[in-house]
C-alpha cells in the first residue's frame, strides 16, 4: 500500500500486488505486478479547461460563470519488471526496469457522455523504473519498501509503497536453484555431482575417469558397487577357506 503523485493529478492512495516469478539469471529476477489509483485533475488543469470553455462563449455582458467541477482519472496498471539484486547481509536491495500497460478511465459531471470522456478512456503502454529493499522478518515473511516511476505519453507519475511479502515453501529439489547439477544417491538424498570424488572402478577396470564424469549417475552406482564388492577381498577369503 502506498501513494501516487503525478504531473496532472492530485495525490492519491494506491494499492499494489507483486508476484515474484523467480531468478532467470545471476542476481536478476522477474516480477509481475498490478496497481490501481484514482486521482482528480489538479486546480491548474481544471482552470485551463474552464478558460478554454469561456473562450467559446459569446456574451456581451460577460456575466456568465462556468463550473466544471471535479474531473477524475483512474489508472489500472499491469506490469512486468526485471530487477537486479544487491545482497547486503539479511537485507536485499534492488533496481528495476520494466514495461506496463495502463487502462485509464475519465469521469466527471461536465464530461460524462462527451468526446472528452472518450479521450480520457485510453489504453497506453508505459516505461517503469523502480528501486527498493526487502528485509526478512521471519523465514516466510519479509518487509518491502519500493519507489517507482512510470512514464507514459499522457501522464508521468511516481509512487512510494511499503508492504509485506509472503514466501511459500519451495517444493522442488533442494538444489534446484544451484549452479551445479544434482544426482540422487542410493538413499534418495540429493547431492551435488561435484561433491562425488572421482574414482576408478576396481570392479570394472575398463571404465575411465572421463566416462564417469560424463555420467554422474553412474558414479554413484559404481561407487556403491565398489563399497559392496571388492574382488581382492573375496579372493582372499576363498584362499583362507581353502587353506583351512
Amino acid at each position: 500500500m502506498g501513494g501516487v503523485v503525478s504531473d496532472r493529478l492530485t495525490g492519491a492512495a494506491s494499492p499494489a500486488l507483486r508476484v515474484d516469478y523467480g531468478m532467470i539469471a545471476p542476481r536478476v529476477r522477474v516480477l509481475f505486478g498490478a496497481s490501481y489509483f484514482k486521482g482528480n485533475f489538479d486546480a491548474s488543469e481544471i482552470a485551463r479547461f474552464a478558460q478554454r470553455l469561456r473562450s467559446l462563449v459569446s456574451d456581451p455582458t460577460n456575466d456568465f460563470t462556468i463550473n466544471v467541477g471535479q474531473i477524475s482519472w483512474s489508472d489500472l496498471e499491469t506490469d512486468l519488471d526485471l530487477q537486479y539484486l544487491f545482497p547486503n547481509g539479511p537485507m536485499e536491495t534492488y533496481v528495476g526496469l520494466g514495461l506496463g500497460v495502463h487502462v485509464r478511465n475519465g469521469n466527471g459531471t461536465a464530461i460524462n457522455g462527451t468526446f472528452v470522456e472518450d479521450a480520457l478512456d485510453t489504453i497506453v503502454a508505459g516505461l517503469n523504473l523502480s528501486a527498493g529493499a526487502m528485509v526478512p522478518v521471519t523465514p516466510a515473511l519479509a518487509f518491502t519498501a519500493d519507489l517507482r516511476g512510470s512514464l507514459t505519453s499522457e501522464l508521468r507519475s511516481a509512487s512510494a509503497r511499503a508492504g509485506l511479502m509472503l514466501r511459500f515453501p519451495h517444493r522442488g529439489p533442494p538444489c534446484a536453484r544451484a549452479s551445479k547439477p544434482c544426482v540422487a544417491s542410493p538413499k534418495s538424498k540429493l547431492v551435488s555431482a561435484s561433491d562425488v570424488s572421482p574414482a576408478t572402478s576396481e570392479f570394472s577396470g575398463a571404465t575411465s575417469d572421463a566416462s564417469l564424469s560424463a555420467n554422474p549417475a553412474s558414479i554413484m552406482a559404481r561407487a556403491s558397487l565398489i563399497m559392496r564388492w571388492n574382488p581382492s577381498r573375496a579372493d582372499s577369503a576363498r584362499d583362507e577357506s581353502s587353506f583351512s
